[in-house]
């Protein structure tokens, strides 16, 4: 009879959770499989990935609402990455189909054979499955949904007659984005029974000290540089809060935004391709003025004042800047707006933006001036 080895205590290797807080931990897979996701920096909010552990934890479905840039698919990805599971991803629109979640039959010289879709694969593997835009899918893809988050938990394949009743392995989880419904095109409201069977988080976008830390951390620039991005990021997103546009300056362009400084060591060139490009039409004017009120003498522009009489009219169109207060029923000296309408009787002079040059606030003040207003009180500038 064979003697039995002793295991000597340091061969025993003892894999620790990952612990999110100091109350939540998730285990780490030791399973290999190829789609374990890249380990990237999230510097995001920590109530969310503990969220989002204890929704893991009891085997929920998580929903993940928010704007743009907000971290909710850096989220699921770093929670993925820290667990070792692995990670598949599909975005949703209109034109998805059923068969890309579940699968289809093709057909080769020997005959026909059937591939899992994405949804199928991670069901089947024990993946973690983050659909995205799900406020985007087809009625008939929600209907595929409804049916893994019924208490049974499992869907049908269609393959052949009969097909295949797929339920998901312990280690599956399920999870979906959506932006607010109201602002993206191609979007929807959801129904609210459905969105009723997960568990549903709410992100927004990061403090602004943190916002700016990812930025030098992301980018390499001075936290200075950093903070003042930051700063104008939210003052657009306060436009949007108001309602005044409808564009919102996300984490992801801050750092293209950032990346394009170090090249440009300037911030309006940066911001061109970065932000100022994907604008839209009603929202380039508002934007442009507010980051060049900002960043202008940064960049060493000027106002442009060559050639410009005294007693020149101001017009329609025209990017001015209140430089005296004595004539106006309202509050704004140093604001910079453009003129988009100028009214007879008490020539009332309307603004497309008018920015605070102390705190970068945006506001539509409708300034009373007198007959006759000329670059006196009002002065040119470009940028």
């Amino acid at each position: 009879m064979s003697k039995q080895r002793t295991i000597a205590k340091d061969e025993i290797k003892i894999i620790p959770d990952y612990a999110i807080s100091s109350s939540v931990s998730l285990p780490i897979n030791q399973s290999p499989n190829p789609f374990i996701p890249k380990d990237l920096p999230f510097e995001g909010n920590k109530k969310l990935l503990e969220q989002m552990a204890i929704a893991v934890q009891l085997r929920q479905p998580v929903l993940l609402m928010g704007d743009t840039g907000t971290g909710k698919t850096s989220a699921v990805r770093h929670l993925a990455a820290k667990t070792r599971n692995g990670f598949r991803r599909i975005n949703l629109n209109g034109q998805t189909g059923t068969d890309e979640l579940e699968g289809k039959i093709l057909l080769n010289r020997e005959g026909t054979y059937w591939v899992d879709g994405v949804m199928a694969d991670a069901m089947r593997n024990g993946y973690w499955l983050l659909m995205d835009e799900i406020n985007a899918a087809a009625p008939e893809v929600l209907f595929v949904l409804h049916s893994l988050m019924d208490d049974d938990g499992y869907i049908v394949l269609a393959q052949g007659d009969k097909g295949e009743v797929l339920r998901p392995p312990p280690d599956f989880r399920l999870f979906a984005t959506m932006n607010p419904s109201v602002e993206y095109a191609g979007t929807k409201e959801m129904n609210k029974a459905f969105i009723s069977r997960f568990f549903v988080l709410r992100t927004d976008y990061l403090p602004e000290k943190i916002e700016a830390e990812v930025l030098v951390k992301r980018t390499g620039i001075k936290r200075k540089v950093a903070m003042e991005m930051v700063g104008a990021a939210k003052a657009i997103r306060d436009m949007k809060a108001k309602e005044k546009i409808d564009f919102t300056l996300s984490t992801r362009e801050l750092i293209q935004w950032a990346t394009l400084f170090r090249v440009f060591n300037k911030f309006l060139p940066a911001a061109e391709p970065a932000i100022i490009n994907k604008l839209a039409e009603s929202e380039l004017s508002a934007i442009k003025d507010l980051l060049g009120m900002k960043f202008r003498k940064h960049d060493g522009l000027t106002k442009a004042k060559a050639d410009v009489k005294p007693d020149t009219p101001i017009a329609v169109g025209d990017k001015v800047r209140l430089v005296s207060g004595r004539n106006y029923t309202q509050t704004g000296v140093g604001s910079y707006g453009q003129v988009s309408e100028i009214r007879g009787g008490d020539a009332i002079v309307l603004w497309d933006a008018l920015v605070d040059v102390k705190t970068g606030a945006m506001s539509n003040l409708h300034i009373s001036v007198p007959l006759g207003v000329n670059l006196v009180d009002l002065e040119h500038f470009d940028y």
